[in-house]
């Protein structure tokens, strides 16, 4: 079941498009802060347009950045005994 883009601002798939190509330009220069956030876009854009086999790579892409990242921080937090 296709469920529509949640906006009703004319052009608001444009707009979601644009973020996520934001996203995608930020997640190449410094992908531990954006490329899980590009990824979770662009699965929530997928699901949205009812393509559920996309989203879910998109989710399984996100996961992984998300965790190394939460990893190497607590990791700098006991370094500094913080």
């Amino acid at each position: 079941m296709r469920m529509p883009l949640p906006t009703k601002r004319p052009g608001g798939r444009d707009l979601l498009t644009a973020h996520r190509e934001q996203l995608l330009e930020w997640a190449e220069n410094y992908p531990p802060t954006f490329a899980d956030k590009h990824a979770l876009v662009s699965a929530e854009i997928a699901r949205l347009e009812g393509r559920a086999f996309d989203a879910m790579q998109w989710y399984k892409q996100a996961i992984p950045h998300r965790l190394v990242y939460k990893t190497q921080f607590l990791g700098g937090l006991s370094e500094r005994g913080g």
